[in-house]
């Protein structure tokens, strides 16, 4: 939250240089030694969860369904054979060359 409020202080009164304060400061908490970098990796794995699924989120709430009233038989054909074809050889292929009992 400080971060944010300092970013938003120093933006208000240089356009454009909120950024490189927010910059400079995730420089200074870096070299830090701070206790809390043993969490670090599982929170970059929860925010890129969050992240990646808040993408498709925005995805499907742009979509229009007029749009897709306009796709072919043949579209329809490529998404179902993607989602019940490829995607499972993607996952067993590789597990058959890895020689799990």
């Amino acid at each position: 939250m400080a971060v944010l409020a300092v970013f938003a202080a120093i933006d208000g009164m240089l356009h454009e240089t909120g950024l490189l304060v927010v910059t400079i400061m995730g420089m200074v908490l870096t070299n830090s030694n701070l206790s809390s970098y043993t969490e670090l990796p599982c929170f970059k794995e929860h925010a890129k969860i969050l992240l990646v699924s808040g993408v498709f989120v925005a995805i499907a709430v742009s979509l229009d369904f007029s749009t897709l009233g306009q796709l072919t038989w043949r579209a329809a054909l490529f998404v179902v054979s993607t989602v019940a074809l490829a995607r499972p050889l993607q996952v067993l292929l590789p597990l058959i060359s890895a020689g799990l009992p």
